[in-house]
Formats: C-alpha cells, sequence, structure tokens
C-alpha cells in the first residue's frame, strides 16, 4: 500500500512536472513584453510589472498544483486521470487552465487562451 501511495505521487509530480513544462513554453509565446517567468523546482511564478505575481506549485504532501493569484486567491486542484485535467477542489467543473486563463486575461489585457 504504501509503495503504491508513493509511485501514486511519484507519478503525479511528473504530471505536473510536464504541466507546468508546457505551461511555460506557451506563456512564454503569449506574454512577450506583459510578463516574465521564474520557475525553481515545483514552483513557477508569473510575475508582471505592476509587480502583480500569480504563483502555481506542485504541494507534494497534498498530490496538488497549488494556484495564487490576487484575482481568483488560492486555488487547489487535484488530477483527474479519467478526464486528464487539474480540477479545481473549490470551484466544479473548473480546471487550471480555465482559472490561470481567467486571471492572465485581466492582467494582460487580452484574451488569453492556453489550449
Amino acid at each position: 500500500m504504501v509503495l503504491s501511495r508513493m509511485q501514486n505521487n511519484l507519478n503525479l509530480k511528473r504530471i505536473a512536472e510536464k504541466t507546468f513544462e508546457s505551461l511555460s513554453s506557451i506563456l512564454e509565446n503569449i506574454l512577450e513584453d506583459k510578463g516574465e517567468i521564474e520557475e525553481t523546482g515545483d514552483m513557477m511564478e508569473i510575475l508582471f510589472p505592476n509587480k502583480t505575481t500569480i504563483l502555481l506549485n506542485f504541494h507534494t504532501p497534498s498530490s496538488q498544483i497549488w494556484f495564487s493569484s490576487p484575482l481568483s486567491g488560492a486555488l487547489h486542484f487535484s488530477w483527474d486521470d479519467h478526464q486528464r485535467k487539474w480540477l479545481s477542489t473549490r470551484l466544479p467543473h473548473e480546471d487550471l487552465f480555465i482559472c490561470l486563463e481567467k486571471d492572465l486575461s485581466q492582467l494582460c489585457g487580452f484574451s488569453v487562451d492556453l489550449r
């Protein structure tokens, strides 16, 4: 049981890493001069010229991606293997990309599509 839980956590960590890699690549093209991305370990910061920051990190103990934004506040996302998405634990039917698109669109001043 312990081994399978550890394997599951490692698998979710890999999925989170791939999610961050994908987001980083997409955001580099979208943000241009509107913001900057800094990545450190399991954490990604999206920094804007007005000092606003969106923070994403993989929280290992809960195997969730934690999202913090001045617009949405703090949200947690759990991986749904069936839907293949990080789903909000608080907002039904909202995934990480939807929440990030909403906040980025407001902060950048144009519609952001991460898909």
